[in-house]
């Protein structure tokens, strides 16, 4: 990127938000000398805010806020540099909980040509000095040991959702909860486990959209507490013709605190009646009920993600020892082949390759990693093309 062995940049002027103690860093550093403010110090401040909430998407102050409120020693900084080699683009970032989570140092150029993207991004120097540097450090400031779903989709794909959700403290005083949450679904009410309304941000869906809750009191690290959130919103899911389903936001469709937290997953759907769901866990009931089609799964081992797909599938079982095999394709072909498809291309006479290939797999991963937890495996068609996820 840069053509030598570092990253030199000249810059005139350097905006700094930080939660650490950077200021008394700045007041005793002889180099430094602290005047008033130049006249354009205000436009600076002012064009970041407007960069992070249309440009970056990224919600900093409700970051900030969650040192602030906490009692906690902070320990967030990050510097936007406006330089002269690599633009008004390029930011260095410090944050005790993860920048490229778990790693708490970053450096980022936003610029969108293909200089653009993570330069750099690693632990702080000192856990590599002492050997605490991993990939699987867990340095959030809370984790999610349960989560109780309730989601109803429609036919036209709007999502409805209903979360109970709990949170365990992982450092002392924590007041502000920062979750992943799919910017097209709207928060309409966050509620404690007493039943009491809770503050919470969440900006628009195409701004700055991040969803935090912000907590009644400073809770002690081990402390658990339940929120429960109502949300809704579309292109979380789309409809993709012929009674195909995409899930698209397949780590963000409800409340989650990203990437690393094992979590256990009782979850329940309602979809359109004639559709069947497949998801993450064990089926404990499938009914009809009205105009819709209501299942239930529950997770006893504890999982990354939860996810599911759905839509109206041919079913093929098969077994493999202990375990329950499934293959589903939709009946119908989606919008986009059924234009161009000649009469040839039918998925359901393509189910049983991924049946064979599930009989492979299963034997090699048992011979690398022993049994599964899962007895339940669901080979399913998805529309997005070139993608797969399990």
């Amino acid at each position: 990127m840069t053509k030598e062995d570092g990253f030199h940049e000249t810059f005139t002027e350097l905006l700094i938000r930080f939660t650490d103690d950077t200021y008394n860093e700045i007041k005793k550093s002889p180099q430094v000398q602290l005047g008033g403010a130049p006249g354009n110090a205000a436009s600076i401040l002012e064009d970041n805010k407007r960069s992070l909430r249309k440009t970056l998407h990224d919600n900093l102050s409700a970051r900030i806020l969650e040192d602030v409120l906490g009692s906690g020693k902070g320990g967030l900084f990050e510097a936007f540099i406006y330089g002269k080699k690599y633009g008004k683009k390029s930011l260095y970032v410090v944050d005790p909980h993860g920048v490229i989570a778990p790693e708490e140092v970053a450096l980022i150029n936003n610029d969108d040509n293909n200089k653009g993207g993570i330069w750099s991004s690693h632990h702080y120097s000192e856990e590599y000095k002492n050997g605490t540097a991993s990939g699987t450090q867990k340095n959030k400031p809370f984790s999610i040991p349960n989560q109780d779903l309730k989601t109803a989709i429609d036919r036209s794909a709007k999502l409805d959702g209903d979360a109970t959700t709990t949170v365990v403290a992982e450092e002392e005083g924590i007041r502000v909860l920062g979750f992943s949450l799919a910017a097209p679904l709207r928060v309409q009410s966050v509620t404690g486990q007493d039943g009491s309304a809770l503050d919470f941000i969440q900006e628009d869906k195409n701004d700055d959209p991040q969803f935090a809750v912000v907590l009644p009191k400073p809770f002690h690290k081990g402390d658990t507490y339940v929120i429960r959130t109502i949300y809704s919103g579309k292109d979380a899911v789309s409809s993709d013709g012929g009674d195909n389903y995409t899930l698209r936001a397949r780590a963000s469709w409800f409340p989650n605190m990203g990437e690393g937290n094992y979590a256990k997953y009782h979850l329940t759907f309602r979809v359109p009646k004639g559709m069947s769901m497949a998801a993450t866990g064990t089926l404990v009931r499938e009914v009809d009920e009205g105009s819709y089609s209501v299942s239930e799964w529950n997770n006893d081992v504890p999982i990354i993600r939860a996810g599911f797909t759905f839509g109206k599938f041919k079913v093929k079982d098969d077994k493999i020892g202990t375990y329950n095999i499934q293959s589903r394709a939709g009946e119908s072909l989606p919008d986009d082949y059924s234009r161009i498809n000649s009469g040839a291309l039918s998925t359901t006479n393509m189910m049983d390759k991924p049946l064979a290939e599930a009989h492979i797999a299963v034997s090699i991963y048992g011979d690398y990693f022993g049994p599964s937890s899962f007895h339940n495996i669901y080979m399913t068609q998805q529309t997005a093309c070139g993608f797969g996820q399990s």
